[in-house]
């Protein structure tokens, strides 16, 4: 293998919070180095919906009304509590 065929990849991806540092490179093979980008960006996106559903919170509750077996009707708030 060429030395061109070399990339430096970071073992904690700076998108992932990783640092342009020295010990946070090594090198990669091109297609090595292709596969762990993308890995990290996957990472990236599923950390990011997690913490979008925790951060904002639920929708509000669209039903506020309805009526249960016995054919009582159950009010409750739109908030989610």
């Amino acid at each position: 293998m060429l030395a061109r065929d070399y990339e430096c990849h970071h073992d904690i991806a700076l998108v992932n919070g990783g640092e342009n540092r020295e010990g946070n490179l090594r090198p990669a093979h091109r297609w090595c180095h292709r596969l762990a980008t993308n890995a990290d960006v996957a990472e990236k996106s599923r950390v990011y919906r997690k913490r979008a559903t925790h951060v904002v919170g639920r929708k509000p509750r669209r039903i506020t009304r309805w009526r249960n077996f016995r054919g009582e009707i159950i009010t409750k708030p739109r908030e989610r509590f």
